[in-house]
């Protein structure tokens, strides 16, 4: 009885043994792969480029010269033209950050038509200018989260504007001092600056 005791105990030891040899004969797991993480702050440079799409709110005359007359406006509008802009933020947060930007929008073109009715008389006026501007503007923006690598975002932003009209042509029409006929006139006007508020909304994915 004695040696079967023995033996049994012998064989259990053995049996708990032979799983610990094995794990000690296995090669080492690889070290686990932990990507570098994220900067989630700091300073940070911008640039980009585009296209403008600019619309006209009204032409016409301040104080109006002709109260009299019936004007109307045919068409009225600006060409596109290229924008180019940068700018220095700095991202506060994973959801925040703050830039300021300058922005330069080239030459765009203006043409438009007015037509003057004075009584039995039509006067058309067509006009031709340039207009170009730099756009200052401080905004901030929220960062939705990033799925995919990519990171919906919107923001706000105000500042001012240069604007720029220049090569204005004025081709039409006057009676102005001509007893009642109309000739054709051109008329020219001297480039001119002013600065105009400005801001903006944003709405995009990084």
């Amino acid at each position: 009885m004695g040696n079967t005791r023995l033996l049994a105990a012998a064989a259990a030891v053995a049996l708990f043994a032979i799983p610990a040899a094995n794990a000690a004969d296995l090669p080492p797991l690889p070290p686990v792969y932990r990507p570098a993480p994220v900067e989630t702050s700091g300073w940070y440079l911008r640039g980009y480029v585009g296209l403008t799409n600019q619309q006209v709110n009204s032409v016409g005359f301040t104080p109006n010269p002709f109260p009299n007359d019936t004007i109307t406006t045919q068409f009225a509008t600006f060409d596109s033209s290229p924008l180019f802009g940068m700018g220095i933020g700095y991202q506060w947060n994973n959801w925040l950050r703050f830039d300021v930007t300058g922005e330069y929008r080239a030459n765009s073109h203006f043409h438009g038509q007015q037509v003057d009715f004075n009584g039995t008389v039509t006067l058309p006026d067509d006009y031709n200018a340039s207009k170009n501007e730099l756009l200052f503007l401080a905004n901030a923006y929220i960062d939705l989260g990033t799925w995919w690598c990519i990171t919906p975002y919107i923001g706000a932003g105000i500042g001012g504007s240069y604007n720029t009209i220049t090569s204005f042509v004025d081709q039409g029409a006057s009676m102005s001092g001509t007893g009642g006929v109309p000739i054709l006139s051109t008329t020219y006007a001297d480039d001119h600056s002013k600065w105009s508020f400005a801001w903006a909304l944003y709405a995009g994915l990084a």
